[in-house]
């Protein structure tokens, strides 16, 4: 499932990430560009030659900015923010360069013989225009795929499915009781199965779920486990849903 990303989670993001994307328009043009960037108390900070995406900005600044880390194509976050285009100068813009050299050299380790980090080399020769992006507004979307939550192999014995009778027996199997307390860390199966015969009884989900975090588990753990049982209570495949299983 997709779900947005709250906005410590976007500036997360941004302070993790060393590359990102600038969108800007003017005269009818729109352009986007990747750049090396820091980022620092709302402002994303940049240095480049003079070109066409600092000639637009300078003729419209305001922009978008993206960054985003991709793991797969159903584990990923981004991160898109809009702000103003500002060109630094004296002890600011010397400020700026030292936080990009910083960042860069964490996140872009290799330099040349001269101690000059990869990702400076292209404005060698020529004196950075040194400029930010002062962030107006932000927002970020996430995708995770919970693999651990998708159904157990057919061909699993009925020797390892048995279980007592409960509430629940009609939905809930022994293998996908182990699998949910497996992800809890802190709860066992019949923690699971006892959870499980309150929603089949009709329990209320936030009293089930406050009998998870009693027990230690944490709060949004335990809205997702109770959620993904309620999805195998409903009739709800976890086979197409896994991602829905485990948001928030």
């Amino acid at each position: 499932m997709i779900r947005a990303l709250e906005s410590d989670e976007v500036e997360r993001i941004l302070r993790a990430e060393a590359i990102g994307r600038i969108g800007c328009y003017a005269g009818e043009r729109t352009y986007v560009v990747p750049v090396c960037y820091a980022y620092e108390d709302g402002s994303i900070y940049v240095h480049s030659r003079y070109g066409q995406k600092i000639e637009m900005m300078r003729r419209n600044p305001s922009v978008c900015f993206e960054v985003e880390h991709v793991e797969d194509l159903v584990n990923w976050n981004t991160a898109i923010c809009w702000g103003t285009y500002e060109e630094l100068e004296g002890a600011d813009a010397e400020r700026a360069l030292s936080l990009l050299r910083g960042h860069i050299e964490a996140g872009l380790p290799r330099v040349f013989e001269h101690g000059q980090p990869v990702g400076e080399a292209t404005v060698s020769g020529d004196k950075p225009i040194v400029y930010r992006i002062r962030l107006t507004k932000t927002s970020g979307r996430e995708e995770r795929l919970h693999w651990e939550l998708l159904p157990a192999p057919r061909e699993v014995s009925m020797a390892t499915t048995s279980f007592q009778s409960t509430p629940a027996e009609r939905w809930l199997s022994h293998e996908r009781a182990q699998q949910f307390a497996d992800i809890s860390a802190v709860l066992d199966v019949e923690d699971i199965w006892a959870a499980a015969d309150k929603l089949a009884t009709g329990r209320p989900f936030a009293e089930v779920t406050a009998s998870l975090t009693y027990q230690g588990l944490e709060a949004d753990l335990a809205q997702r486990i109770i959620r993904a049982l309620m999805e195998l209570r409903d009739g709800e495949p976890l086979a197409r849903r896994a991602p829905v299983a485990m948001s928030s």
